[in-house]
């Protein structure tokens, strides 16, 4: 069975640490890279299956990165999650309004990011 990529962009290794424990016992292969800017070259270098992205990141903002990957014709169709700690009412369509794929609330449940992920994945698949 295929490995599928994430890349995780967040700048806090807590967060990175904990998704790497939590995905990589599970079917994936996980990489982590610390700041907004610099994105493009990270997906590029690791052509990732799936991006989760977090929203208040050091270089560029999440919602600033988000631009600038949908405007790259060759990586335009990689899913990218929007990972964040806002998670007020309205959010969630907020973000997916403003081109995201998919969207994953920080603290996350250990026990369902595995399925929220997939869900997000299995949706944007080319078959």
């Amino acid at each position: 069975m295929k490995r599928i990529k994430i890349l995780i962009v967040d700048d806090d290794k807590t967060i990175q640490k904990l998704m790497q424990t939590v995905l990589n016992e599970k079917k994936f292969e996980v990489f982590s890279y610390p700041r907004g800017d610099g994105i493009i070259k990270e997906i590029k270098r690791f052509f990732p299956d799936i991006v989760l992205l977090d929203i208040k990141i050091s270089g560029i903002s999440g919602v600033e990165a988000i631009q600038i990957v949908k405007g790259e014709k060759e990586i335009r169709n990689i899913p990218v999650i929007a990972f964040t700690s806002y998670a007020m009412k309205g959010d969630k369509e907020k973000f997916l309004n403003m081109g995201f794929d998919g969207y994953i609330s920080k603290p996350i449940n250990t026990r369902t990011v595995e399925g929220e992920i997939m869900d997000v994945y299995n949706n944007n698949s080319k078959v």
